[in-house]
């Protein structure tokens, strides 16, 4: 009897010690090779080839979301862009973080390197948002954002800059034309 319950507090305390292990796991993805790529099925549609491009430089996972990086100038950011308006079954959103006004958790982009970052987030059906570290080398004024695109911004309260504002002001104007053009004369 005794061996019995000293067995089974050691049994106890094993599973308490190893459950935070097993509650959480992560990892590291590297560089874009179309060749080895990286999908899982609860993907929206199109986010396999987006995550497998050539210029991704790096990012991780937790659990079933996934965070990848990617290094490039303008034109490839826009490229980008528009492989991302492409995505079926999710809505499309680009964040503008303005990395100078906001604390990040986790890895903080103003020290990453990277340029711009592609978020695949859920479970049974995941969500695709980029985000934009402002005051990096890619700028607003030269970035093509198409209208199916939500465009939001992150950063201090009142700190939005008139390059900012300007930019999102512009965007919603794109989007009402569109909206406009698609309805039909009455």
């Amino acid at each position: 009897m005794k061996k019995q319950l000293v067995g089974f507090v050691a049994l106890a305390l094993m599973m308490l010690i190893s459950a935070p292990a097993a509650l959480a796991m992560g990892g590291t993805h590297g560089k874009g090779d179309p060749k080895k790529p990286i999908s899982v099925s609860n993907w929206p549609q199109g986010v396999a080839t987006l995550a497998n491009r050539a210029d991704r430089i790096g990012g991780y996972w937790i659990n079933s979301s996934d965070w990848f990086h990617y290094a490039g100038d303008v034109k490839a950011f826009n490229e980008f862009l528009q492989q991302y308006a492409k995505i079926q079954g999710t809505p499309l959103t680009l964040v503008l973080v303005d990395v100078k006004e906001i604390m990040v958790t986790s890895e903080s982009v103003a020290s990453t390197g990277y340029d711009w970052e592609l978020s695949i987030v859920g479970r049974s059906q995941a969500s695709a948002t980029v985000t934009l570290p402002l005051n990096g080398r890619i700028r607003l004024k030269d970035i093509n954002v198409p209208a199916n695109i939500q465009v939001t911004f992150i950063g201090s309260i009142g700190k939005q800059s008139r390059e900012v504002d300007a930019f999102l002001t512009k965007h919603k104007e794109k989007q009402n034309q569109v909206k406009g053009a698609a309805q039909p004369a009455k």
